[in-house]
Parts: C-alpha cells; sequence; structure tokens
C-alpha cells in the first residue's frame, strides 16, 4: 500500500474512535470537551500500547529469523 493509503486508513480510523469516544464521553455525564480529550487520549493509548508492544516483538522475531539463514 502506498503512503496515502496507509493515512487514509489512519484518519478513518481515528474518526471511528472519536465518535465512539464521544457518544461515551456524553453517556458518561458532563459533555465537556475536557472529558472527550481525555477519553479520547485514554482510548488511544490502550489500542496503541498493545500495537507497539506487538510490532517491536513482531521485529525482534523477525530480525532473529534472519540471523539463523
Amino acid at each position: 500500500m502506498k503512503l496515502a493509503d496507509w493515512l487514509i486508513a489512519l484518519a478513518l480510523v481515528l474518526m471511528g474512535i472519536g465518535c465512539l469516544t464521544m457518544s461515551a464521553s456524553w453517556m458518561m455525564g458532563s459533555g465537556s470537551i475536557l472529558r472527550y480529550v481525555n477519553n479520547f487520549f485514554n482510548v488511544c493509548m490502550w489500542i496503541g500500547i498493545p500495537l507497539i508492544v506487538m510490532a517491536i516483538v513482531y521485529l525482534i522475531i523477525r530480525s532473529r529469523k534472519g540471523e539463523r539463514k
């Protein structure tokens, strides 16, 4: 995939997470923008940290397979 394709996919994922976070923020009570931003940051961290860890593990495994050849 080209860089533009990845950027479009990333934008769509972030918009989806944003919509879900906004509805969750409004269901919890006050609809302040601060609560929305805080929830959005938390959701992105809960999604981002496991992805980063999996990417690191994948790169380590891939580099070790390259050393064996």
